[in-house]
């Protein structure tokens, strides 16, 4: 059925400023939810070698027979789904990506290939990163239903008859549009995923850096250090010493460490909602355009700034592509 998406005719016709701006604000906004992705899921796939030293430290510490114990495979197969959710995620948006692209090339007239192809792949994309999702059991056990390929195939069904007296581009508008609606909705349910693991994702980070400052393996001046920065005082010259010998400094130095991974997980969690709300505010600007009225971008610049502001500092450097990066 997604074979006949879009009628759009043999030649490709080039669009308008208000075409270029939807194509422009798609490509910016599938750049920072890909950016976004970046090192999420290696930090997923680190977490059974963290949870293996925990375990291997835990069975070994004070024992006379220590021998390698492996992570709960519970919570192993948990972090797996999660992560194959993150790469079929970042699958999707590079699709998504591709098709704004091919739009903005068109719309411009830097290519006489029609973007129809590109925008089939990406609502594929998008169905298959959904219907991954609905399969996941949650934390309660109960399966949630995600936007089936059928309705997604009934809509973009609904927008090649409405294209009989619509132009093209109105029409690969639309189907964009819901490519980034399904994008959205798995989204959301790979945010209720992540919510359903964030009490087991925070313990294996505060018991790993736990064990390794427990077996000396890690400063605990180090893990003071930030605090310290932010306060603006200097660290005693002696720090570890006086960690690795005081039960109340230890333990106040393990409380910190649980309050900062919980921090980092309420980020992450910030991150999922600012990129749902970037992909609602996309949607807006095709309604906008669709309706044939010029879209207002000032509501989707923000939720792109949002999303950066809550970037991970460990997936490399920031793209900045709000409001004034339109040409790339």
């Amino acid at each position: 059925m997604l074979g006949g998406l879009l009628l759009l005719g043999a030649c490709a016709t080039s669009g308008g400023p208000v075409e270029r701006l939807v194509a422009d604000a798609g490509v910016r906004t599938t750049r920072v939810l890909a950016y976004d992705a970046d090192g999420f899921t290696r930090r997923l796939e680190e977490g059974d070698a963290t949870a293996a030293f925990v375990a291997t430290w835990r069975a070994c510490n004070g024992s006379t027979q220590c021998s390698i114990a492996g992570p709960s495979t519970t919570e192993q197969a948990q972090r797996r789904e999660l992560a194959d959710a993150v790469v079929l995620r970042a699958e999707a948006i590079a699709g998504l990506n591709r098709a704004y692209s091919a739009f903005r090339a068109e719309v411009t007239g830097q290519s006489d290939a029609p973007a129809d192809r590109a925008i089939r792949e990406a609502i594929t994309g998008t169905v298959s990163y959904g219907n991954t999702l609905a399969n996941i059991q949650f934390g309660s056990g109960t399966a949630v239903f995600a936007r089936p390929l059928e309705r997604a195939a009934g809509d973009v069904a609904s927008v090649t008859v409405a294209g009989q007296r619509r132009s093209r581009m109105l029409i690969a508008s639309a189907a964009l549009a819901a490519a980034t609606t399904n994008l959205r909705e798995a989204m959301m349910l790979e945010t209720r995923k992540y919510d359903a693991l964030t009490e087991v994702l925070v313990r294996e980070r505060i018991d790993a850096h736990r064990s390794l400052l427990q077996a000396g393996l890690v400063s605990g001046a180090g893990a003071l250090r930030p605090v310290a920065d932010r306060l603006g005082v200097p660290l005693a010259r002696d720090a570890d010493l006086i960690v690795a010998r005081s039960a109340s400094a230890r333990i106040a130095v393990e409380a910190m460490i649980e309050a900062s991974e919980r921090a980092e997980i309420r980020r992450t969690q910030l991150r999922y909602r600012a990129a749902v709300n970037a992909l609602i505010e996309l949607e807006q600007v095709h309604a906008q355009m669709n309706a044939g009225a010029t879209p207002d971008l000032s509501e989707l610049d923000q939720a792109l700034w949002n999303l950066e502001r809550l970037a991970d500092p460990t997936a490399g450097p920031a793209v900045r592509t709000v409001a004034t990066a339109t040409g790339n």
